[in-house]
């Protein structure tokens, strides 16, 4: 979104184009100055008419303790003749793909739920939006579903060995992206309490139709991992660390060009 105005003072209207729930910031750009401001909370209220159905058929995870991964059944109806792409959302996690391209009629999707560290369930929301074809005015629904019991990505393990590893036994992990938006390059910096020897880490760039397109070893507590994306499209991508197997933490990186 591109805003231009004269003057000083004024305060514009402004229209946020967006289908998603989540952590939005305005930057400011201009011949003076730079200036981005604080994350705010985006939660969608309004909502249209909506003639796609989503239906929660099931969850469940696939491995042993220790290494595994949750995943979700949905069944997403589409009423059209024609493709349309519905985009799955959670407050306490996300869904690997989020953005699923359904075909006239709907399909069975199976999508991987990473939850927020701290997060254990058993209730959580999905959250699906989309364009009607039509007119192209959005559509927003949300449900109730269960996590799988008890979840194989529980963070709360995370605190414990950080205790037995960290001079403060209140130490908290790190993981940031910067800058973030980019452009041709972001730097992902990790800091991990959690991390002994033997440890085995990885770093893991998705794009929303889950795709991984990039990944990077972990062989140290803290660092800072240059991902080149020049080549990327303009878009939203899932970074993740995962430290033996398990998800540390995530964020979300829009690429500009």
């Amino acid at each position: 979104m591109t805003y231009g105005a004269a003057g000083s003072s004024s305060v514009p209207d402004i229209y946020l184009q967006t289908p998603y729930n989540g952590q939005y910031s305005f930057t400011l750009e201009n011949d003076f100055c730079d200036y981005t401001a604080s994350y705010f909370d985006l939660r969608i209220s309004e909502r249209c008419d909506c003639e796609i159905r989503v239906e929660w058929r099931g969850s469940h995870y696939s491995g042993s303790s220790g290494s595994c991964r949750n995943y979700v059944d949905f069944n997403l109806d589409n009423p059209y003749g024609q493709p349309v792409t519905i985009n799955l959302n959670s407050p306490n996690g996300i869904f690997v793909p989020s953005s699923i391209l359904v075909p006239p009629g709907g399909t069975f999707v199976t999508v991987e739920f990473i939850p927020n560290p701290g997060y254990t369930g058993p209730m959580d929301t999905w959250m699906a939006s989309t364009h009607n074809p039509d007119d192209f005015s959005p559509c927003y629904l949300e449900g109730e579903y269960e996590v799988p019991q008890p979840l194989c990505n529980d963070t709360s393990w995370y605190k414990q060995a950080a205790a037995r590893t960290a001079d403060d036994a209140d130490a908290e992990h790190n993981f940031s992206l910067a800058p973030n938006p980019a452009i041709s390059e972001v730097g992902v910096i990790y800091d991990l309490p959690m991390w002994v020897d033997g440890s085995k880490g990885t770093i893991e760039v998705y794009n929303l139709q889950g795709a991984l397109i990039g990944e990077y070893t972990v062989e140290q507590a803290s660092g800072t991992q240059m991902v080149q994306t020049e080549k990327w499209s303009p878009s939203v991508y899932i970074v993740l660390i995962r430290v033996n197997d398990r998800v540390v933490d995530y964020r979300r990186l829009a690429i500009q060009h």
